[in-house]
């Protein structure tokens, strides 16, 4: 006999730990399409990836705070760990931090328990219903400026607009077309 995958039975099975892509308030968020890999319509490495246009921009930003930061601020991109609670482990695309934060001898391969300077998200990789789009990125933005991170930025590739959110300050939603400052940092996406 051959058993037969049915909506029920997919309900009743456990969504397996690999298809988690961050926890946040203690919800574990999964990557995007994650009940297509659950029927093997799609692999989880094609949705694990950036996109062409995510991976320029974070490519392009990269290049561009590595050249106009000063030295003691490492750039640090591509779905990195930040661990700031039992309930919530959240992925980076993009971070500033201090060096001095990134001593070697005091690094060890788990996720970063401490704040970086900035944040960039371009896009996300999380499976987000439609309903609660805003929800999902004004929670992590909230929870990362809580955590003390001084410059939260998304980047949003469909509706080209920016979210800029610093803590105690109005968030300001600008076209990804205008100059914006991020880190002391004046550019525009064009």
């Amino acid at each position: 006999m051959t058993a037969v995958t049915t909506p029920a039975a997919l309900r009743r099975r456990a969504i397996p730990d690999n298809l988690v892509y961050e926890v946040l308030d203690g919800q574990k968020i999964y990557y995007r399409n994650y009940k297509q890999i659950l029927n093997r319509k799609i692999t989880l490495e094609s949705v694990m990836g950036y996109g062409a246009l995510q991976w320029v921009l974070i490519n392009l930003l990269t290049k561009h705070f590595n050249l106009n930061l000063p030295a003691h601020l490492m750039v640090l991109s591509g779905e990195g760990g930040l661990h700031l609670s039992h309930s919530d482990n959240l992925s980076l695309d993009f971070t500033i931090f201090e060096t001095t934060q990134l001593d070697f001898a005091n690094l060890k391969n788990k996720y970063i328990d401490f704040p970086p300077k900035c944040v960039i998200e371009v896009d996300t990789k999380a499976q987000i219903e439609v309903a609660n789009n805003v929800n999902y990125y004004t929670r992590k933005t909230k929870k990362l400026l809580e955590f003390g991170v001084p410059e939260v930025v998304w980047i949003f590739t469909e509706t080209k607009t920016i979210w800029l959110a610093k803590p105690n300050t109005a968030w300001l939603i600008v076209n990804w077309d205008d100059e914006i400052t991020v880190m002391n940092q004046s550019f525009s996406l064009q």
